[in-house]
This record gives structure tokens, sequence and C-alpha cells, in this order.
């Protein structure tokens, strides 16, 4: 596997003229030390990161597709132009991780520590935030379809020139939240008037949305 790392790395380093593009497909790296790694173009397929260290790991032009990163750790990575398609992250440490112009479809990000996270220009299509932890996260310029944020913690989040629709926010907390330039279509289960407490604009921002 190390080999494979530096063939990689010459990869990266002399554009594809030498060395070799990291690949992998059903292999099993399960509480391996990756930190501080750079995955950029790598294809990775069914790969087992349970437990796993990926902290500080950069993912460019990444795909990512049924893989389980259950418990891992992938504080401070960055993931720039990636697409996550039907990979577990449940139960992971995501704090002050990057996710830029990525792609995510039927991901499981169930119960995740995700503390001031930055998310922009990206879109997110059913996937599952089921308890998600995304306290003081940054949420920019994102497309959130038919996603489950029930019972998910997003006090004190920045969240601007967003759009949900149809998500489930059922039972989710939002204190102290910003929110700006953010749309709540419906069907989106939203929380008025049950145990979330929203911010006046959030109600003031969905009104305005549904009496166009």
């Amino acid at each position: 596997t190390d080999l494979c790392y530096e063939n990689h790395r010459i990869w990266l380093e002399t554009g594809g003229l030498k060395g070799k593009r990291l690949s992998l497909s059903n292999a099993n790296l399960s509480k391996s030390n990756l930190s501080g790694l750079d995955l950029s173009g790598a294809i990775l397929d069914e790969v087992l990161f349970y437990r796993a260290n990926l902290t500080d790991v950069r993912f460019e032009a990444v795909e990512i597709k049924n893989c389980e990163f259950t418990c891992a750790n992938l504080d401070r990575a960055e993931f720039e132009n990636c697409e996550l398609i039907e990979s577990k992250f449940d139960l992971c440490q995501i704090n002050e991780t990057v996710f830029s112009f990525v792609k995510f479809f039927a991901n499981d990000f169930s119960k995740s520590k995700m503390q001031k996270v930055s998310i922009a220009n990206s879109t997110f299509i059913k996937d599952e935030l089921f308890e998600a932890y995304l306290f003081e996260a940054k949420i920019k310029a994102t497309h959130f379809v038919e996603c489950n944020f029930h019972s998910s913690n997003l006090t004190m989040a920045n969240i601007s020139g967003t759009h949900f629709n149809a998500c489930d926010f059922t039972n989710a907390l939002c204190r102290g939240a910003t929110i700006l330039a953010t749309n709540f279509n419906p069907p989106s289960k939203l929380p008025f008037g049950m145990k979330f407490k929203a911010e006046d604009a959030i109600q003031e921002l969905y009104e305005q949305d549904t009496d166009e």
C-alpha cells in the first residue's frame, strides 16, 4: 500500500508523466494512518476506512463510491470537486473540514460530529444527516434535495444563498443560527410549532417563499 501512495505522489508531482494514479477497489484500510496525504485524483470504490485517521487529507477531483468511513477521523480534510456516492460517514469526526464544489448522493452522515464544517457550492441529494452535529457550520450556495436533518444540531450555523427542497428538519435545533437568502421549499418538513426553536428570520423566509 505504501508503494501505491508513493507512486500516486509521483503521479501528482509530475502531472501524470510518471508514477501511477491511485485506484483502490475492495480494499481494507481500517485503522490506517493516512493523515496529511494528498489523495487528489484518486478513485476509491468499496474501500473500508473504518476508524482510519484521515486528518488533514486533501481530496481534489476524487471519486468516492460505496466506501465506508464509519468512525473515521476526517478533521480538517479538504474535499474539492469531488463526487461522494452512496458512502457511509456515520459516527465520524468531520470537524473544520472543507467541502467545495462537491456532489453528494445518498451518503450517510448520521451522528457525525461536523463542528465548524465549511460547505460551499455543493449539491446534496438524498443524503442522511440524522443527528448530525453541525454546530457553527458554514453553508453557502449549496442545494439540498430530499435530505434528512431529523434531530440534527445547526446551532450557531451560518447559512446563506442555499436551497432546501423536500428536506426533513423535524426536531432539529437551530438556535442562534444566521440564515440569509435561503429558501426552504415545500414539501420540506419544517419544525415550526414543534420542539424546534427557529429564528424568526427562517419563518419569514418560508412565508415569503410560499406566498410567491
